[in-house]
């Protein structure tokens, strides 16, 4: 080999083995920016270390513990110091893991702790015979509460009014958590969650007529508009109902006598026959045979 060709072997060898290693830099220099995680500031919170699903439940110690979670996704009314919430009582159910926020427990226990700011716990007398739906108004469900009094000045003597809408249920009787089996047998009382002056109207009414509440879906917001009912109306009801029941009849009676009637004068048409000769044809006219009429 000529030292020419060994000069160029060897120049082709450095050229590679320096592009080599710049290649090499740079990929290593590549995947450590992108191994590198970002920074990110975090504070610690409150969150809750056990399931709780009963309503009322007392916070201790060891239901709850401090996390880190980032500044940047924190919610409102994040609690950062664990003796803030340590003996009061939850007013929701609760997951672990979940951030315990302002709202979901309550100061104090038992029922003031899950009364709603600004509003007021009313316990109403519901008999199972006026209760409207019995047993099944549950804690949390929704209802509508209905009034029911006498008036002689009224006619009929009696009426009813849609009294409060949309009003949320505290309690049944004494419980404050929906039974398993999502029915109670004995409903003798209802407290409900109202404010001052819905509370008011209650203590009024209840006084004077007889509450009977009517279960809504949570979803359904949307207010009734429909006015007081009387005897007078349901009255008009069952005479337009009736009415429409008269009607129906007369028609039916006049459908059946005119299927009754209809081969009869059917009957009464003469015959109708088609002739053919040669490669014309024609029509021809015949009597019907006359019926025999059976006498008894």
């Amino acid at each position: 080999m000529s030292i020419r060709t060994l000069v160029v072997v060897l120049m082709a060898l450095g050229c590679g083995g320096i592009a080599t290693f710049g290649m090499f830099r740079v990929l290593q220099a590549s995947r450590s920016d992108n191994d590198a995680a970002p920074i990110v500031e975090t504070e610690q919170v409150v969150v809750l270390t056990v399931d709780v699903g009963l309503v009322g439940t007392k916070i201790t110690g060891d239901m709850v513990a401090l996390k880190d979670w980032p500044k940047d996704y924190l919610p409102a009314g994040c609690i950062t110091n664990l003796e803030d919430v340590i003996g009061e009582t939850l007013r929701v159910p609760v997951r672990a893991g979940e951030l315990l926020l302002q709202g979901k427990y309550g100061l104090g226990r038992g029922m003031a702790a899950i009364v709603d700011p600004g509003y007021r716990a009313f316990t109403i007398h519901t008999p199972n015979h006026s209760a409207g739906v019995a047993g099944f108004v549950m804690p949390g469900d929704s209802v509508d509460v209905l009034l029911t009094r006498d008036d002689e000045e009224i006619p009929g003597g009696s009426i009813t009014t849609a009294l409060l809408q949309n009003v949320k249920v505290l309690a049944s009787d004494q419980m404050i958590n929906a039974p398993e089996q999502n029915t109670i047998k004995t409903l003798k009382s209802v407290t409900l969650s109202v404010s001052p002056e819905e509370g008011k109207i209650l203590t009024l009414a209840q006084s004077g007529g007889t509450l009977t509440l009517m279960l809504r879906n949570k979803e359904d917001l949307k207010m009734s508009t429909t006015g007081a009912i009387t005897w007078s109306n349901i009255q008009q009801s069952e005479n337009y109902a009736k009415e429409q029941s008269e009607h129906a009849a007369v028609e039916l009676v006049s459908a059946k006598s005119e299927i009754t009637d209809a081969p009869k004068q059917k009957s009464n048409k003469p015959l109708k026959i088609r002739t053919l000769r040669g490669l014309s044809t024609g029509e021809i006219y015949a009597p019907r045979p006359r019926q025999e009429i059976t006498r008894t």
